[in-house]
């Protein structure tokens, strides 16, 4: 039985769920960038070539040089 006003169990509100999933998604995000960079590297080392990378803060060329790939990384940004 349940008293009247009580949530049920499980019960989370709608403001925690949305920081919940925004910190899901951040993190996410960061874990799929992290993924490219380092298969990036493993594909570039494997085959002796350099990298071209896009980027409009440099996040990813960062993220490349962290894995030090044996290539040069060429970045790219719009600024």
């Amino acid at each position: 039985a349940t008293v009247q006003g009580s949530k049920p169990r499980g019960y989370v509100p709608e403001h925690l769920l949305a920081l919940i999933q925004w910190n899901l998604f951040v993190f996410m995000q960061k874990h799929m960038s992290e993924m490219f960079a380092f298969h990036a590297t493993m594909m570039s080392n494997t085959l002796g070539t350099s990298i071209l990378v896009f980027t409009r803060s440099g996040f990813m060329a960062m993220l490349l040089s962290h894995y030090r790939p044996i290539g040069t990384v060429f970045a790219f940004t719009n600024e």
